[in-house]
């Protein structure tokens, strides 16, 4: 007999199923080169071309 607690139970484990295999679908997807792993423009694969990379200089104050 199924009860309310078991039919519960088994959507959570299948929204948790269906999350993991989301995720693991992102990470193969983006280890293929086609689209970046996150919004991060330090790494080579997700820098945009127009834009030009900064340059911090940093001087320093003489002691009077």
């Amino acid at each position: 007999m199924v009860n309310f607690q078991n039919i519960v139970a088994s959507l959570i484990v299948l929204a948790a199923a269906s999350w993991l295999a989301k995720q693991i679908y992102r990470v193969f997807r983006a280890a293929s080169g086609k689209t970046p792993i996150s919004g991060c423009d330090h790494c080579p694969k997700n820098q945009d071309p127009g834009q030009t990379n900064q340059v911090v200089e940093i001087n320093r104050r003489s002691d009077s």
